[in-house]
C-alpha cells in the first residue's frame, strides 16, 4: 500500500504567476543584452601607458605603451598588444605552487613534453623587479611561435605571467614586456 499523498500547498494568484514570469522575462533580456554588452565594453579596452592592472587583489602591474584590456575571464587577466598576448595569473602560496625555481622549471617541462612543437628553450634569467621581488624569466621559441613565462615571487607569494607570440611581434614588444614585469608588486596570496 503507497503511502498517503501530502496535503497541496497553496496555489499562486494568477497575479503572482504573471508577476514571477516577468521578473524572469527581464533577467533573461539582462542576461542576453547587458552581459555581453558589458563584457565587449571592457574586452580590447585601451589602457592608457602607467596605468595600474590589479588582477584577483592579489597583484598588480603597470601597463606599458600600446596594450589593452583582452578577453580574459575567471582568475587571469589578459592583455594585448598586436598578436601577443600577455597572461596575468594572480598570486598563490609558495607552500602550494613551489618556489620561483620550481614553478618555471614545471612550465619548461611542459614546453619539452608538448608533442605538437620542436621549442628551442632559452637560458632562465635572473633580475629584480622594482618592488624588489626576486624575478626569473624565460624565452622560448619554436618556428611559428614565441613563449615568454615571467615568475616573480617575493619568497611568500609566486605570480606568473605568460608571454604568447608570434617571432616577429615578440621582438617588438619584448622591452614592454619586460618593462611591465619588473613593475609587478604582490599584493597577497589569492588562489
Amino acid at each position: 500500500m503507497a503511502p498517503p499523498m501530502p496535503e497541496p500547498g497553496p496555489v499562486a494568484t494568477r497575479r503572482q504567476q504573471w508577476t514571477g514570469a516577468i521578473a524572469i522575462a527581464v533577467s533573461m533580456l539582462l542576461l542576453a543584452v547587458v552581459a555581453p554588452w558589458a563584457g565587449d565594453e571592457l574586452s580590447g579596452q585601451h589602457i592608457g601607458a602607467g596605468d595600474t592592472l590589479t588582477a584577483n587583489d592579489t597583484v598588480s602591474l603597470t601597463v606599458a605603451e600600446g596594450w589593452s584590456l583582452g578577453d580574459g575571464g575567471g582568475l587571469f587577466t589578459l592583455i594585448e598588444n598586436g598578436d601577443t598576448t600577455l597572461t596575468l595569473v594572480p598570486a598563490g602560496s609558495v607552500a602550494e605552487f613551489g618556489t620561483a625555481e620550481e614553478t618555471i622549471a614545471t612550465d619548461l617541462a611542459a614546453l619539452e613534453a608538448d608533442p605538437a612543437n620542436e621549442w628551442s628553450i632559452g637560458e632562465v634569467q635572473t633580475s629584480t623587479t622594482d618592488a624588489g621581488d626576486t624575478a626569473l624569466n624565460v624565452v622560448s621559441s619554436s618556428e611559428a611561435s614565441v613563449q615568454e613565462i615571467w615568475v616573480i615571487s617575493d619568497g611568500t607569494s609566486v605570480v606568473t605571467l605568460l608571454v604568447i607570440s608570434t617571432p616577429d611581434d615578440h621582438d617588438r614588444v619584448a622591452a614592454s614586456i619586460a618593462q611591465m614585469a619588473r613593475s609587478v608588486r604582490i599584493l597577497g596570496e589569492g588562489l
